[in-house]
């Protein structure tokens, strides 16, 4: 017998549901023979009551309503008939359309897309149970705990229910959604998480290093990497021109465009020195960054992509903010979201990233922009991975280095504006191999920071273990 644990609210499933293979646990009275009510308002005690409970080896917990498929009860079962713990999640139908979710890579963030239905056995929850001081994010914390436990997260490839079209938005700024959290459940989701990274020894609680700088002949880069932008360089460009901070170079990487941009560089390059073009046959996003950073000249580079603009005094800021903080690897602003023709998109807000500290970073999906860097940090880092992140996920990979060892210095003001259009990395790149570099570069950052606390504590003359 499979019991379905109504966990989201008062509702219950419906579809292809055999009383005598499968029992329900709501908090909502109905008179069915399978259901059973359970009065208890907070979700924890209710959802350990209800496990305790009911007469299923198996438990699906729904997270909304929804309309089972024939056949459900068998491979959900199936899926959880393992020896070690397992999640199990499956694709669905929403409003009458395919739902494909994706393989679990072990992405550590709250976000990892698992639709409305988990499936646990009944002894792995009551062994693991549910924490009482999660309100809402004590799944995420489960799922956490279990992968600890040697379990797994295991998706089905076959829709086994039916949702209603959710109505929500994909593309730009779907994996940000935690910029919109209520505090509390941003509080409890970074409690989980950095309960985990403390378990599992990655949690940085010191080890702040003194940043060694060098000299630049002038004092800031910007570096643009490019591939036909012609119709939004001519912008960023002249973003540029209209600082209010003058002593700074542009070194542009072109790496073939076709479509007129490299003439817009060259014309711009013409009319002014500050502009350093370099036309190159090929390359990957990450190789014309390295490319940018090996051929600048600045104290400091700031970056800047080739269909956005800075404010007008973005480079004034934040050279100002990174000389008042010498121990800084880098600086990071606030931006906002403009559409293709440069007007606000207000509904999108400023993007302040109030989230951030160096754990926190490890399961967000950035620290925002413009980014201002040491050119010392980047060389001494090895620059952008250009073999793991080619062509995204390279700055979020640098970000993740650079505050392992060094401070970060957040610039409490918008200057950086972020363009939304279909041409962009955002939209272009497949949200499955975001999601999966995201998670290479988490993985590896994690990697790290257990060295790093092993050897701290060796230094401390503690065991390693």
């Amino acid at each position: 017998m499979i019991s379905l644990i109504c966990a989201g609210g008062k509702f219950l499933p419906s579809g292809a549901i055999d009383p005598g293979k499968i029992e329900i646990f709501t908090r909502q009275r109905a008179n069915f023979s399978n259901v059973n009510v359970i009065e208890v308002e907070e979700d924890v005690p209710f959802i350990m009551e209800a496990a305790r409970k009911a007469r299923g080896e198996y438990l699906l917990f729904l997270l909304g309503p929804a309309r089972f498929m024939e056949g459900f009860e068998r491979i959900f079962s199936d899926a959880m008939e393992r020896p070690y713990p397992v999640l199990v999640f499956s694709d669905h139908m929403e409003g009458g359309t395919p739902r494909r979710l994706y393989d679990y890579r072990g992405d550590i963030t709250e976000r990892f897309p698992m639709g409305y239905v988990l499936g646990v056995k009944k002894s792995v929850l009551l062994e693991l149970g549910l924490r009482p001081e999660f309100k809402r994010a004590y799944l995420y914390d489960f799922r956490l705990r279990l992968e600890e436990r040697g379990g797994k997260i295991i998706r089905l490839r076959e829709p086994l229910y039916e949702v209603p079209l959710s109505g929500g938005s994909g593309g730009l700024l779907a994996s940000f959604s935690y910029l919109n959290y209520p505090p509390e459940l941003e509080r409890e989701v970074e409690k989980a998480f950095k309960d985990m990274l403390k378990r599992r020894g990655a949690f940085l609680s010191g080890g702040i290093r003194k940043v060694i700088d060098g000299d630049g002949e002038v004092p800031i880069s910007v570096i643009i990497p490019v591939r036909n932008r012609a119709r939004f360089i001519g912008k960023a460009l002249d973003s540029l021109m209209r600082q209010t901070f003058v002593d700074f170079e542009v070194v542009i990487t072109d790496t073939g465009s076709t479509d007129g941009t490299k003439e817009i560089i060259a014309e711009y390059a013409e009319k002014d020195r500050r502009i350093r073009p370099i036309f190159v046959e090929g390359g990957t996003l990450a190789e014309a960054l390295n490319l940018c950073v090996r051929y600048s000249r600045g104290r400091y580079v700031a970056q800047l992509d080739s269909d956005d603009e800075y404010t007008p005094d973005a480079l004034e800021v934040a050279f100002g903010a990174m000389e008042k903080h010498p121990e800084a690897a880098l600086g990071v602003s606030y931006y906002e979201v403009i559409d293709e023709e440069g007007g606000l998109i207000e509904e999108l807000g400023v993007v302040r990233h109030l989230e951030f500290d160096r754990n926190n970073i490890l399961r967000t999906e950035g620290a925002g922009a413009l980014r201002i860097w040491r050119r010392s940090v980047l060389l001494k880092l090895g620059l952008f991975d250009e073999r793991n992140f080619p062509d995204f996920g390279e700055d979020y990979d640098m970000v993740l280095k650079a505050v392992e060892s060094h401070d970060l210095v957040r610039i409490h003001r918008v200057l950086y504006r972020y363009r939304k259009h279909g041409g962009s990395s955002d939209i272009t790149t497949e949200e499955e191999r975001k999601i999966n570099l995201k998670t290479l570069a988490r993985k590896a950052a994690m990697e790290r920071r257990k060295l790093i606390n092993r050897a701290g504590l060796i230094a401390r003359g503690l065991p390693a273990s």
